[in-house]
């Protein structure tokens, strides 16, 4: 996304088609959370995390700092090293690689993590909690229009359908208050002020706001709701309270 590019007007798109629920979920329970960045997604979901373990419920907590549980040594060094080249490459790397290189190396990421860490966990019935799900990545692509429309949705279609998707919300500019900095790729690679964070960042959550309407998620504005609110109106989301219902202890 570079500075010349116009930043596009949200689409009214409802995200990658749905499937059906027992095709992907089995037995499991999977909780995802979208979000602008400096949301509170990592530390809602570290909260959840923390409640579901104090109710002796089984789960597991996935980020992209996360994401070797339950793998032998040489998938959790496929894995590891699959990070580091995306997540922990150098800026100077990331600034002479094309949109359409990221973009595929964070679908090729999100497919990992899904086929050996998520679908394993659901098939053995735990509660998987997916911190910052792809649906940012897509938003982000669609608002800076800078790769077919097709190749954004369809790269995620077959990723595990979420149990229950919850949208974290919050101005921009308490965002940016609560991470004091950003980096090229929060700000759609648009500039280094303020301004372009809060410009890109708000056209992102207009996005998010559209698919969660389209697909029922839940939503709050963590500007006003504090982290333990949160959490507690998650557990007590009905779908959620029957499935861990059922697998407590």
């Amino acid at each position: 996304m570079t500075k010349s590019e116009t930043l596009s007007s949200p689409r009214s798109i409802a995200a990658p088609p749905e499937r059906a629920a027992a095709e992907i979920r089995a037995g499991g329970l999977l909780i995802s959370f979208e979000g602008t960045d400096g949301a509170g997604k990592s530390t809602t979901a570290r909260a959840l995390e923390g409640r579901l373990k104090e109710m002796k419920v089984s789960c597991i907590r996935v980020d992209k700092w996360f994401a070797q549980v339950g793998l032998n040594e040489d998938l959790a060094k496929h894995v590891e090293t699959l990070n580091s080249l995306i997540f922990g490459r150098p800026r100077s790397v990331a600034s002479n690689l094309s949109d359409e290189y990221w973009f595929h190396a964070l679908a090729s990421w999100h497919r990992l993590v899904d086929d050996l860490i998520v679908q394993p966990a659901l098939q053995r019935g735990d509660v998987v909690i997916l911190d910052n799900s792809y649906h940012k990545v897509v938003a982000r692509y669609l608002v800076a229009a800078s790769l077919p429309e097709n190749i954004v949705l369809g790269s995620f279609e077959k990723l595990s359908e979420p149990t229950l998707t919850v949208l974290l919300d919050v101005p921009p500019e308490i965002a940016l208050e609560r991470k004091g900095g950003f980096t090229p790729v929060e700000s759609g690679r648009n500039g280094d002020k303020p301004s372009d964070f809060v410009g890109f960042q708000s056209q992102v959550s207009a996005q998010l706001r559209l698919f969660a309407g389209a697909r029922k998620w839940l939503q709050f504005d963590t500007s006003l709701l504090g982290t333990e609110e949160i959490v507690t109106m998650i557990l007590e989301n009905s779908q959620v309270k029957n499935i861990i219902g059922s697998r407590r202890g």
